[in-house]
């Protein structure tokens, strides 16, 4: 089970719609205070209205297209919290 999660839009073959990632963020270790130091771990993506899983062909092509922006975003939140 993945602690966090974190809506964002994405646009995939024309459509753009919502999704829901889930994932687990470990700090940084040290005395840093840069959340980007700290590793994420995308779990899950569902529909963020019903939180059903999307398909694994659908998930598989979100990350192959935006698994860096997704990590981006999450880093963000992190930073802001």
């Amino acid at each position: 089970m993945y602690d966090n999660d974190i809506t964002i839009n994405v646009e995939y073959r024309g459509f753009e719609f919502p999704v829901t990632i889930h994932y687990d963020y470990n700090s940084p270790t040290g005395f840093t205070d840069d959340p980007y130091g700290g590793q994420t771990d995308i779990g899950y993506i569902t529909r963020p209205t019903t939180l059903k899983p999307l398909s694994q062909r659908l998930t598989r092509a979100l990350l192959k297209e935006y698994k860096q922006s997704f990590t981006e975003s999450i880093l963000d939140k992190e930073e802001n919290l």
